[in-house]
């Protein structure tokens, strides 16, 4: 509950200007760029309780958001069409599709965690991930105050 409920709470405030430094006139890179930046913002906002639960921060995690998204977004496509429309000829196409979806999954997991500085040790005491928190916490309200319209960049 905790992880998600940081997670989502980081993403409800700083998504929207994170993303917007990274706006583009295309729509394809928007969305690479979106995805990326929700990985990144839920990442950093989780990475102290992360540290302080399990004494690890997966470093390589914000690396792999936009591939296995992008994988992601095939293996539940591909299923919901194949759940819509059933044809026998269409799992000719389906089933090798979610196959290597899957196994590209799999394989970049796989090779990412035999890093060995993909998820270092780090333990983070309760009481310093409260700190972080505080900080994090009065930096995002005196920014928020600053530009009320929410985005956090300066000078414009």
């Amino acid at each position: 509950f905790q992880l998600s409920f940081v997670a989502v709470a980081a993403l409800l405030v700083w998504y929207r200007p994170v993303a917007s430094w990274f706006r583009t006139r295309s729509r394809a890179v928007n969305l690479l760029c979106g995805t990326t930046v929700v990985g990144l913002v839920a990442s950093v906002a989780t990475a102290p309780l992360v540290a302080c639960a399990f004494g690890r921060v997966p470093l390589l995690g914000v690396a792999l958001n936009v591939p296995l998204a992008v994988s992601a977004h095939v293996v539940v496509l591909v299923s919901a069409l194949w759940m819509l429309f059933p044809w026998p000829p269409l799992a000719a196409l389906a089933g090798p599709l979610l196959e290597w979806s899957v196994s590209v999954q799999n394989r970049l997991v796989e090779s990412c965690a035999s890093v060995g500085w993909a998820s270092p040790e780090v333990r983070l005491p309760a009481e310093w991930t409260v700190v972080i928190y505080g900080v994090l916490v009065v930096a995002t309200a005196a920014v928020g105050r600053r530009n009320p319209d929410g985005d956090f960049r300066s000078g414009e």
